[in-house]
């Protein structure tokens, strides 16, 4: 198969959750033996060609870069744009387009494609269908984001960084909206990656759009269990070790979970691992105060590279807790702890709960006194951990598998209109 996959940025020039979904799954797809093509965007400016050549590791990426003119706030339409890859359709004829983001693209990738002959799909991973803001994560408190698909309160939310009048606004979101339920009209399928997600996405897309499927992401590498040594026999005379790790940021609730440890009766029974980057200077330096402050047993490691270095500094910890404050799509750090043999706490926000299972405890997102209490019992419940060891998954998804299910997603959809079905 001819495949091109489509998003709004790519490595090396950024690499997030999406853009690593793209470039595991387009690597495993080229590994058994399709043509493959990933056309990205860019925050960077046009250097005079339209697209930049790239090789990726083993990909060949075409690069789209905005001229000084192109400003990408809510409106859809970006017409150069939209020339440049519907001439790359017609010129390359991919027998597949799978678009996973409009960020920095025009609003009508998959419906060029589909003109072009292609068969589209598109991916849903996060919220920006429905927010520009990406998570429906508004900066003005007073904002509340809508249940539904009105968009009164996005208008409040947007107003200060877009600088027109309510109206105006208003029929830039009409535009948007209305580009968006084509976008997903002419896609043969629409993912999202989990079932929470397709949910919340189903309430929030303009009305009309099509059914979601689900489309789970996996690890971006396999982890196998025989590896991992026997969890360890905690004493209760020990101290409860708790992990945590990704990129730190406020929103994902460091500090609640740091708050929540302060509040142990007796703070030494519990302590933490932190691992990944601090992206805020300043939550950084709130959550070292606040350690310093109340003599927490917090470790701060830095960054880690993969599983293998993950699994080192997580050995002899009990457990993985992941407070975030936000609406997770999906959740790739619980499959990474119950992969390493670790239960997880988990916020109620999004998928994470639908991710852990019955291996681990959903808490409401925020509240520092429900955390503690549910350390405070761990620390001295060693049955209820047993418990949530016992119901760990054999086997968690990679995305590996994401390539192989997608590829029989395409391959049916080839089948169905050589066999002339819709």
């Amino acid at each position: 198969m001819r495949i091109a996959h489509v998003v709004h940025n790519f490595p090396p020039e950024f690499v997030g959750g999406t853009e690593r979904f793209v470039a595991e799954i387009a690597r495993a797809q080229l590994a058994a033996g399709h043509e493959l093509l990933v056309v990205a965007g860019s925050d960077q400016p046009h250097r005079g060609v339209d697209l930049e050549p790239e090789l990726w590791q083993e990909l060949e990426v075409l690069r789209l870069k905005r001229t000084p003119e192109e400003v990408y706030h809510l409106d859809p339409q970006r017409e150069r744009s939209s020339r440049v890859l519907r001439a790359l359709w017609r010129e390359r004829a991919p027998e597949i387009v799978h678009v996973h983001h409009w960020q920095t693209l025009p609003f009508d990738v998959a419906r060029g494609a589909a003109e072009s002959g292609a068969l589209a799909f598109v991916s849903l991973h996060d919220f920006f269908a429905v927010c520009p803001r990406f998570f429906r994560l508004s900066p003005d408190p007073q904002v509340t984001c809508p249940a539904d698909t009105r968009r009164g309160d996005c208008l409040r939310c947007v107003a200060p960084d877009v600088g027109e009048s309510e109206d105006r606004i208003y029929a830039r979101f009409a535009r948007r909206d209305e580009a968006l339920r084509g976008e997903l009209a002419c896609a043969v399928e629409r993912h999202a990656p989990s079932w929470t997600h397709a949910r919340a996405l189903a309430r929030l897309l303009p009305e009309g759009t099509a059914s979601i499927e689900v489309v789970e992401p996996g690890l971006p590498e396999p982890f196998h269990r025989s590896a991992l040594e026997a969890p360890r026999q905690r004493t209760l005379d020990e101290p409860l070790r708790v992990a945590t790790w990704g990129n730190h940021v406020w929103v994902k609730g460091l500090l609640v979970l740091v708050e929540a440890l302060a509040q142990q009766a007796v703070p030494a029974l519990v302590e933490l691992e932190v691992l990944g980057p601090f992206r805020d200077a300043a939550l950084e330096r709130a959550v070292r105060a606040r350690a310093e402050e109340t003599g927490l047993a917090i470790r701060f490691r830095g960054a880690y590279r993969g599983l293998e270095e993950l699994h080192a500094w997580t050995r002899d910890c009990d457990l993985a807790a992941f407070p975030s404050l936000a609406h997770e799509s999906y959740g790739l750090v619980v499959d990474e702890a119950l992969s390493l043999g670790l239960p997880v706490l988990v916020s109620d926000r999004g998928a994470l709960g639908e991710r852990c299972g019955d291996a681990g405890v959903v808490l409401p997102a925020g509240d520092v006194e429900a955390w503690a209490r549910a350390l405070r019992r761990l620390s001295v419940d060693c049955a209820w951990l047993d418990e949530l060891r016992e119901a760990l998954p054999g086997r968690v998804p990679t995305m590996e598998d994401a390539a192989r299910d997608l590829l029989a997603r395409y391959a049916r959809a080839l089948a169905r209109r050589a066999g002339g079905v819709a």
